[in-house]
């Protein structure tokens, strides 16, 4: 026990062709095994905090025993919650079905883009005399 903690492993390494096999969760930026497929999925201890709009813990599943589908639920009353939507953290994520079974949650991708978000004032030129 002694000669774990004095050795600490750790992803990081300074070769470049490992560096594209290396990823962090994008809420907490703890180090997760690496996915090609799900790039920006959130680590299981950032998954664990998981509430809906109004602050109450959920948590998700697949319906089926093989491993389809997505179904949220209330972890205190055990209620079914009828949206993938969740935040961690105040950041909104969405939990979907992974590819051969299971569930992964990705925060929603931000569309930088839209004047919406922006504030109006800001979007008005102004004539400086």
């Amino acid at each position: 026990m002694e000669l774990y903690n004095k050795v600490k492993k750790t992803f990081k390494t300074h070769d470049i062709r490992e560096h594209k096999h290396q990823q962090h969760c994008p809420i907490c930026n703890r180090y997760v095994a690496y996915s090609d497929r799900y790039p920006n999925y959130v680590c299981s201890k950032c998954e664990s905090l998981t509430v809906d709009k109004m602050g109450l813990k959920v948590g998700f599943f697949n319906i089926t025993l093989d491993g389809h589908g997505c179904q949220g639920k209330y972890l205190d009353s055990g209620k079914l919650y009828r949206s993938t939507k969740c935040f961690i953290k105040n950041i909104q994520c969405k939990a979907e079905e992974a590819y051969l079974g299971g569930i992964i949650i990705r925060p929603f991708k931000r569309n930088r883009n839209r004047s919406s978000a922006l504030d109006p004032e800001l979007l008005t030129c102004k004539q400086i005399p």
